[in-house]
């Protein structure tokens, strides 16, 4: 008999903690929020550069295209190894074989003429003295493909965390500047939505011709961004 009021007292009490849960639960379950945007961007010098360059022979015969060009991507390799460019900075396709064609008016068709042979190259220089004499190597071992050089920054991923954090404050501002001026105040975070922005490298412009490429290039490389956006919902609460 002890037990089963014991039992009933406990369920007593459940109900009667539920009840009061229940009526602690707001009347609008529908929570305010407020959503903004933080942004940050970063400039910094760049103190690298990526060069992406090749090489194309055409020949009647495979071969001859394929030693061509297989000699001239060596050349340069062997230059490049010289100017103490790292092996981990250079990276070498493997080469490409497409067929070339003339139009003939009459008999008004397609004829083979050769084939065309590409090897690719990428070069990754941390030190940007030696984007002259890099160029200078790929011109003179007869590299005919040659990019414009693409900018980046070796703190990088420092900076994007940076950027990152600045990002976050500013939307907290923002929110805070908004929720203040209405006449609330602001909860904890609901969602937080971040952009894939990074630090993307910036081609450069080169200002000489490639084929006039020389150790001395002069070199301005100005500033390089790198930035963050993030989207925050953030609840608002009454002052």
């Amino acid at each position: 008999m002890v037990q089963k009021i014991f039992a009933g007292f406990s369920l007593a009490l459940l109900c009667a903690a539920l009840a009061v849960a229940v009526a602690a639960e707001p009347a609008n379950p529908d929570q305010r929020s407020i959503h903004v945007s933080g942004q940050a961007q970063i400039q910094v010098v760049p103190d690298m550069a990526t060069l992406q360059m090749g090489v194309d022979q055409v020949d009647a015969e495979i071969a001859a295209a394929e030693a061509r060009a297989n000699q001239a991507l060596s050349r340069f390799l062997k230059q490049a190894r010289k100017l103490g460019i790292a092996e981990r900075d250079l990276q070498a396709a493997g080469q490409q074989v497409s067929a070339e064609y003339e139009w003939l008016n009459e008999p008004r068709q397609r004829r083979l003429v050769g084939y065309r042979v590409s090897r690719d190259v990428a070069v990754i220089i941390r030190d940007l003295r030696q984007l002259g004499p890099v160029l200078q190597a790929a011109t003179a071992a007869g590299l005919n493909r040659i990019g414009n050089p693409e900018l980046a920054s070796s703190a990088a991923e420092a900076l994007e965390k940076q950027a990152l954090e600045l990002a976050a404050d500013d939307a907290k501002a923002r929110a805070s500047l908004v929720a203040q001026q209405l006449g609330a105040r602001l909860g904890p975070v609901r969602n937080i939505h971040v952009q894939d922005q990074g630090n993307r490298p910036v081609p450069m412009k080169m200002m000489a011709r490639m084929e006039s490429a020389s150790s001395d290039m002069p070199v301005a490389t100005g500033e390089i961004s790198v930035s963050a956006t993030l989207q925050v919902e953030f609840e608002l609460r009454n002052p």
